[in-house]
């Protein structure tokens, strides 16, 4: 028993609408459908076609990964990005500082105290900082190096990280003084 194409295509449709489809047919046709061999190839088709338990999933399987990529980076990056600014507000402070020194020596040493201070406010820990006074009569310098290597901010490895050295640099003119 061969059915026809007409009954194929409304087969198709969703299960609602199935039995008012049988309505529609032929007369020739309707005989078919009483036969519950009939009904049997016909369902098949119907569930494959409608069925949409596992669409959720499916999609879930394709944007999970991505939007947790976007979150690492996001948590890693934001991270880092306070990471940066803390050493340079650090170094800014020393150099602010040492504007009051009198000679290189005593400036170095309130650039060290001011930005070692400054450094600790921000939650960072100071025995991985460096700082590097430099002056040359008309400048000053003061470099912060931080290495971040074993810092929790930057501990999510799912995405390539930034560089784990921070290194940030102010100056400051002493043309004035």
């Amino acid at each position: 028993m061969r059915l026809s194409k007409e009954f194929y295509a409304i087969c198709v449709k969703s299960r609602v609408d199935f039995i008012s489809s049988i309505r529609s047919l032929p007369a020739h046709n309707r005989g078919m459908i009483l036969s519950t061999s009939t009904l049997d190839r016909c369902l098949p088709l119907v569930t494959t076609w409608s069925d949409r338990r596992g669409a959720v999933l499916i999609e879930f399987a394709i944007v999970a990964p991505i939007f947790l990529m976007l979150m690492c980076g996001t948590l890693t990056y934001g991270g880092w990005i306070g990471l940066a600014h803390a050493v340079q507000q650090s170094a800014n402070e020393g150099a602010r500082a040492a504007i009051g020194g009198l000679d290189p020596d005593e400036r170095a040493d309130l650039a060290r105290s001011r930005a070692m201070a400054a450094i600790r406010g921000y939650d960072v820990d100071p025995a991985r900082v460096l700082i590097a006074v430099a002056e040359d009569g008309a400048t000053l310098s003061v470099s912060v190096d931080y290495d971040a290597t074993d810092d929790p901010r930057l501990a999510l490895k799912l995405i390539p990280l930034p560089s784990t050295l921070i290194v940030r640099r102010s100056v400051v003119s002493l043309s004035g003084l």
